[in-house]
């Protein structure tokens, strides 16, 4: 539970946040975040946060330095958002994979442009929340009609990522995702994940 769970965060219209902006970086729009406390970068395309730090810290995530900030073309590094199926279509679960009609990676939504649906600012966190509505827009590539809702939840303690999938249809339907996240580390042989 957050320090600010205790009084409701402030829900702002565009132009009226006080730590948030747009940016736009290369070609792609996005929002950056300077909190007194911290630090972060999300790109509407993809969902993609690319830049978290708290206060005096190194940035917590890798993005490469040739990530080209293009429409269309995904961001190498950072978290990227795979989803409605995760790596190689032919590697994915008979019931995913009847549904993908590529040979593409990763799916869709990396490459997407994603709706921004709320902004909420404390003294304490900023929580940004988007939207990515895969219906028949998508029905030469998947077949599904779902609602993914990324909400990324920054402090001075850390940054968490939810990404939750609504199926919109009256029919099952199976997906895979994942937040691929990508981490800066001096010696990647000495390097070992915990938990």
């Amino acid at each position: 539970m957050s320090e600010s769970s205790n009084r409701p965060p402030l829900s702002l219209s565009p132009g009226q946040w006080s730590f948030t902006r747009w940016r736009t970086i290369g070609q792609l729009e996005a929002l950056h975040v300077s909190h007194p406390l911290f630090r972060a970068t999300v790109f509407l395309q993809g969902a993609h946060l690319t830049h978290f730090a708290p206060k005096d810290e190194p940035d917590w995530l890798w993005c490469s330095d040739t990530a080209r900030m293009e429409p269309g073309r995904a961001i190498r590094g950072g978290v990227p958002v795979c989803w409605p199926w995760f790596g190689d279509p032919a590697r994915n679960a008979p019931e995913v994979r009847k549904r993908i009609h590529t040979d593409k990676a990763h799916g869709f939504a990396r490459t997407s442009l994603w709706k921004l649906e709320d902004v909420r600012e404390s003294a304490h966190e900023v929580e940004i929340s988007l939207s990515l509505d895969a219906n028949e827009d998508f029905h030469d590539i998947w077949s599904g009609h779902a609602l993914a809702l990324i909400t990324f939840s920054f402090s001075v303690r850390g940054c968490q990522v939810a990404l939750t999938t609504t199926n919109m249809s009256s029919q099952p339907l199976a997906f895979s995702q994942a937040l691929h996240s990508y981490f800066p580390t001096p010696d990647v042989g000495r390097s070992r994940v915990l938990g």
